[in-house]
């Protein structure tokens, strides 16, 4: 298999798909940050991917299923453990052992929980992806619109809510432009996909180092909570408070994830894969009610998230 871009003709050797990076044997120096951006596509150094074909009868059917795929979920990523279950047959040579198929029955991304340390990686890519800066509606006619560049994480709770008219509890990040969406999914299949930010994270992340976070707008959800409390100061402090909390917890979960994302590529690449998706994909009230529907099909903000 060959294919050509701009940087002329490819194939799997010499894109370098075939070997781990960095080479195992080989570590970079110096070797406390090693991060590995990458396995190689076949189970045996310059091995192609391989997939085998479903048994002649039921009983040599071998299928997996998975679902609910959260980047900052807690644990591991259980869909890594798909390479496990395709390495060992392999390299034993036990090929019937091997699962033929796997079925992903819906949540591949969760759009309307999204990890905050995602949100500006996730436009920035989306918009490079699209080659332009996409505007998104935002009142009752197309006429007044904006870009996500002005929507930062923690701030999207309210524009979801009022303008869009979902009625999500955990849509202060969530998915919006057409580039975010598809960022969201390739970050999710392919490690070379997350920037050099996102690659240097570490888990002895402290509240000290979470001082970025103190300029941004208060979010309209907590916000509401909080309402009611002696002064506009300590609402304001404890709802940065919560905010940093949060994105630590989220941060140390990325990480885990991130660090499997290398087994989840070698594993759709040796094994037939199909998708469908389902309602955190697009937004978790997804068609729950006629009456969501109908608020969300006449808000042109709306429309166009379920569009993406």
């Amino acid at each position: 298999m060959s294919w050509s871009g701009s940087s002329g003709p490819n194939d799997f050797k010499s894109a370098g798909l075939l070997n781990d990076d960095p080479d195992p044997t080989n570590p970079p120096s110096p070797p406390p940050d090693f991060i590995r951006r990458q396995l190689a596509l076949g189970y045996k150094r310059g091995q192609l991917p391989t997939f085998v074909m479903p048994g002649l009868g039921i009983e040599k059917l071998r299928i997996c299923h998975g679902s609910c795929r959260k980047a900052h979920g807690l644990g591991k990523d259980g869909l890594a453990s798909l390479d496990f279950l395709i390495r060992e047959p392999v390299l034993k040579e036990e090929h019937e052992k091997r699962p033929q198929m796997t079925f992903l029955t819906g949540d591949q991304i969760y759009a309307d929980e999204v990890a905050s340390a995602l949100i500006p990686v996730l436009t920035n890519i989306g918009n490079e992806l699209v080659g332009k800066l996409e505007t998104i509606p935002l009142v009752g006619s197309r006429s007044c619109s904006s870009t996500t560049a002005d929507l930062p994480a923690f701030s999207r709770t309210k524009l979801i809510r009022n303008t869009a008219k979902f009625t999500s509890d955990a849509a202060q990040n969530h998915l919006i432009s057409f580039g975010e969406f598809c960022a969201t999914y390739l970050m999710g299949l392919n490690i070379k996909n997350w920037p050099d930010e996102l690659m240097q994270l570490k888990e002895d992340l402290k509240v000290d180092d979470l001082g970025f976070l103190d300029s941004l707008e208060p979010t309209a959800s907590l916000s509401d909570l909080l309402t009611g409390l002696p002064t506009e100061a300590k609402e304001k402090a404890k709802e940065l408070k919560t905010r940093k909390n949060e994105y630590l917890e989220e941060v140390q979960n990325l990480i885990r994830f991130r660090d499997t994302v290398p087994f989840v590529t070698r594993a759709f690449a040796n094994t037939v894969v199909y998708m469908i998706f389902d309602d955190h994909e697009i937004t978790d009230d997804w068609y729950l009610t006629k009456n969501w529907r109908d608020q969300v099909l006449t808000a042109p903000l709306g429309v166009t998230i379920l569009r993406n």
